[in-house]
Order: C-alpha cells, then structure tokens, then sequence
C-alpha cells in the first residue's frame, strides 16, 4: 500500500490534530511500503518530530501568503506591536480566506504532489486528507479526480458547519459549503471524530453515498507508577491544560469561584494553566489579587501529559460546539484524576458531557454555573474521596479503546478496508 497524506498539522506545526495525525502515520507506516507526506514548511521547533517513523517521507510545499506575512511580523523587536500585527492578521485572513485562512495552500500541495509523483515514478494507492486547514480537502479531491485515486477525508473541527468565528460568519459559510460539497464528490471515506458529526453528515449529504466512520481523538498511555515531570504546588492544585481564550474557553468564570474557595478552603488551593491564553487572564488575576496562580505557558505534548499526572484536580471547559470534543478530554481521563467540567451548553445536546457521564470522578458544572462554589467546595473537602473514585475508572474497560494506539489501528485497518484489503 503506498498512501500520499495531505495535511498542515504534521510536525513540528503544534496544535491538537497533529498529535492524531502523528498515531495515524505510526500505524499506517507498518501496513505500507511507502508513505508521503506533503504539508507546510515550520520553524516551530522539533514538536513531536521524533515520535514520526522513519518510513515517512516529509515533503514541504512554499509557504502560504498568510504564513509568509506572519514570519515576516515575527521580526518585529516590540512585543505588543508584533503580538497587535499578528492577531490583526489572523482575523483578517480568517475572514476572507477561502476554506480557510491558508486558502492559496491547496494549489502548492497539490502542484508539490503531482512533481513528486513524477520526479520518483511514485503512484499512490490511496490519497489521506487530514484536517488542519480544510484546502488539504480541496487539494486531494484535485489529485484524486486527476488520477483516479482512492480518498479518506478525516475531519477534525467541522468545516462548513463550525460554530465558531470566522467560519460560522454567514458569507463563509455559504461558500464552504458550496465548495465542500462540490469537493466531497470524489471521496471514497470520511472519518469524523464524533458520532453528532457523523449524523449531521449523514442528514446533510444526501445522495452522495459515502460511508462515514467515527474515528475519534485518544490518549497517550503512560506508566501510572511514576511521573516524567515531577512539581510541587501548595496544598491542593486545580489544573487547566491547554489553549484558553475569552472567545471560546473564558477560564475567569472559574477564577472568580477559585478566589472564594480560596477564602474558605483548607488546604490551600492553587492553580495552574498550562498552555497559550489571553493576556486578559493576567490582568484579571492581578486586578483581583487571586493568589497562588501561575501561567505556565506553552509547553510540549508529552511535558502537558506528565503535569497532568502531577495535578491535584483537571479544569475542562467544554466546547460551544454540538458535534466536538475538545481533545484534551481523553487525556484528562486516563490520569484516573478528579475533572472539573465547566460545560457551555446543554448537557442533552453537549458530546463532551455524554462522554464523561460514562466515567467515574468527574463533577459536573452546568452552563448556568448554578451552584457552582457549594459543589466544588464540597468536593474539595472530601478530596481523598473524590480522588479514590477518579483513580478506579483506570479499570473502566471502555477506557482502553480511547488508547492511541488502538485508534491509530482502527484507522490503518479502515485505510485497508477502502482498498478491498485487511490487516
């Protein structure tokens, strides 16, 4: 099997779906005798560049217009100009870029493949599209209808139908509907990473005829007995672990109940946000006088896994969005510690709530944040307790099949099934 893969989240590019895309190659490199990769150029660093198997072969395209302009911003000495130029230009490219903000990168990856298809006599059996920037789609429909090639699109966020700025703006989402449909004609499969995607699929693409599978996100398993990372914090930490902005995951909901659990909890409480945030966030800390926060920053993948291992409580906020769950969950489920679930919509039609209802150890604050300080000073004082519910989902069967590694061959074995083959 040689398999051509077209994505803009391969590393060293960090962000969530290159961690799936990372398992899938693993697992799809065994059962091949020939992986290409076409994705962008990066300079972000080695982030899970040694976890990609030697067999794969990376090929980079030219740099899109919208990654040409931000490295040139990046050399702007003023911090809070160059932080200024860089979100001003995210929003602009957001709101006119056609999928998306890296629109012009489905002719480069597309003129990239075809040279290397000629360059090496190279002829793909089958053409893997993965989330990142939706023009990946775009591009293998191109390459799939050139050449006759089995197509799996894997979606990560929706695409024409996200609920989130800019792409859920009127405009947007008129066109990339359009474009999305006209695209998906020469798919053979779609993978999404929940089944309220897979349903909403299934009523809006009628007529098309393409099988669609639930493949969804996972964790990376780790020895329990020790930690990689070793911390201390002060008395009891409560911990959020990933990207956090006042658009989407606003944790200053959750920091004006830590200010008055502080004032009458024992131990001390303190918390920790690891990952990208708002500078907001620092600003409110300090205009509240919240003690015992830290904002860690960014930090790589397997350092985050190892923090979570060392925390007392994991904070999640869920997301506004009916069709996904934010990645971080499954992680956050096998350190077998207390989750404080901060949801954003109803919990009927929230995936994120219907998936931890099934485990043990995780306290529930609906939208409303109705009765959220009584709850969570409640669980605190009794966090022996709490802490020993957590740890037994560890032993919960449906656990295990959230492993990467059982994910990664899931899809491997799929990729076989759509070339008449199996494992």
């Amino acid at each position: 099997m040689k398999i051509l893969f077209l994505s803009t989240s391969i590393p060293p590019v960090a962000d969530s779906h290159t961690i799936r895309n990372v398992y899938f190659l693993r697992s799809l490199a065994r059962y091949s005798s020939e992986v290409v990769v076409v994705t962008i150029p990066s300079k972000q660093g080695k982030f899970m560049t040694d976890e990609l198997p030697q067999k794969v072969k990376i090929i980079t395209t030219e740099p899109t217009i919208y990654d040409t302009i931000n490295s040139l911003l990046d050399r702007i000495p003023a911090p809070k100009v160059r932080n200024f130029s860089k979100s001003f230009l995210a929003v602009f490219f957001g709101r006119i870029g056609i999928p998306d903000y890296r629109g012009d990168w489905s002719r480069k990856a597309r003129k990239a493949s075809i040279q290397y298809f000629k360059e090496n006599n190279f002829q793909p059996d089958l053409i893997i599209s993965s989330a990142g920037s939706f023009s990946a789609n775009i591009a293998a429909a191109n390459i799939a209808r050139k050449y006759n090639i089995k197509w799996i699109a894997d979606y990560g966020d929706p695409w024409s139908f996200s609920v989130l700025k800019p792409a859920s703006l009127w405009y947007l989402r008129t066109i990339n509907g359009l474009i999305e449909k006209r695209t998906l004609k020469y798919c053979s499969y779609i993978t999404v990473t929940t089944n309220e995607t897979k349903v909403y699929f299934e009523q809006n693409l009628v007529g098309f005829n393409i099988p669609i599978s639930v493949i969804p996100c996972g964790y990376t398993k780790v020895d329990h007995s020790s930690t990689l990372h070793k911390t201390h914090f002060r008395g009891i930490c409560i911990g959020y672990v990933g990207t956090a902005y006042s658009g989407s995951r606003d944790l200053r909901s959750f920091m004006e109940i830590f200010k008055k659990l502080q004032d009458t909890s024992e131990p001390e409480l303190s918390f920790l946000i690891v990952g990208s945030y708002s500078s907001g966030f620092k600003v409110f800390i300090e205009q509240n006088e919240i003690r015992n926060v830290t904002l860690k920053g960014w930090v790589g993948y397997f350092e985050s896994i190892s923090l979570m291992q060392n925390l007392d409580f994991l904070l999640l906020y869920g997301n506004i969005s009916e069709y996904q769950i934010p990645g971080k969950v499954y992680n956050y489920l096998s350190t077998g510690k207390p989750i404080i679930y901060f949801s954003q919509i109803q919990p009927d039609k929230d995936p994120t709530y219907k998936l931890l209802s099934q485990f043990e150890g995780v306290i529930y604050i609906d939208s409303q944040r109705d009765n959220a300080f009584e709850i969570l000073q409640n669980h605190i004082s009794k966090y022996k307790v709490v802490a020993e519910i957590a740890k037994s989902r560890l032993s919960n069967e449906m656990l295990g099949k959230f492993e990467w590694g059982e994910i990664g061959e899931d899809f491997a074995n799929l990729a076989l099934k759509v070339l008449g083959k199996q494992l």
